[in-house]
């Protein structure tokens, strides 16, 4: 069986693995669904399984989870960086680079109990996607928000600047309370 430390990006992700054991040298894939499918038959060459672990990186992972998930001949483990960071520390691990960061997520994965992950339904990756919005949103608010007091303080020349936040922080604030008013229905 293959094993796998898979450093995650957005725009990369740095494979380190043990075949037929030995550590071979590291591959890289894009982290997209071409990217995706190019890792997982690379994985699975020869017909091997793979057990792969790969942190948690919200956006930029869990597309890679749920491709990884839905692979016949592999099972993945989805970890918190701070596990792996803490693990990283632990082996004394000074540098800090995405091969690095391959090669000790391998070595949590063949140090660690492997606990396969589950992908959430699909109405909880529908309730994190609108809270990451909500936040998202909320700090635009602020920022837009800062950047009228910042126009208010700078007098009659910056008037057209603090008009124009000030038409954007009402609007927010409109949206914002009447979204929270119960339905009269």
């Amino acid at each position: 069986m293959n094993t796998i430390g898979i450093d995650v990006d957005s725009v990369n992700l740095v494979c380190r693995i043990r075949r037929d054991g030995k550590v071979q040298a590291e591959a890289i894939f894009a982290n997209d669904p071409p990217g995706h499918r190019k890792l997982i038959r690379w994985a699975t060459r020869r017909g091997q399984q793979a057990q792969i672990c790969m942190e948690a990186t919200g956006v930029y992972s869990l597309p890679l989870a749920l491709a990884l998930h839905d692979a016949a001949d592999i099972e993945v483990m989805v970890v918190n960086p701070k596990a792996i960071k803490h693990f990283a520390t632990a082996r004394s691990q000074r540098g800090k680079t995405d091969s690095l960061d391959a090669t000790t997520i391998l070595g949590f994965l063949e140090a660690m109990p492997f606990r396969a992950w589950r992908p959430p339904s699909q109405n909880i990756l529908e309730i994190q996607h609108i809270c990451r919005r909500i936040v998202q949103l909320n700090t635009e608010l602020t920022r837009e928000r800062n950047r009228h007091k910042a126009a208010n303080r700078l007098g009659a020349w910056a008037r057209v600047v603090a008009n124009d936040t000030a038409v954007n922080c009402a609007t927010s604030s409109a949206v914002s309370t009447s979204s929270r008013r119960p339905s009269s229905s």
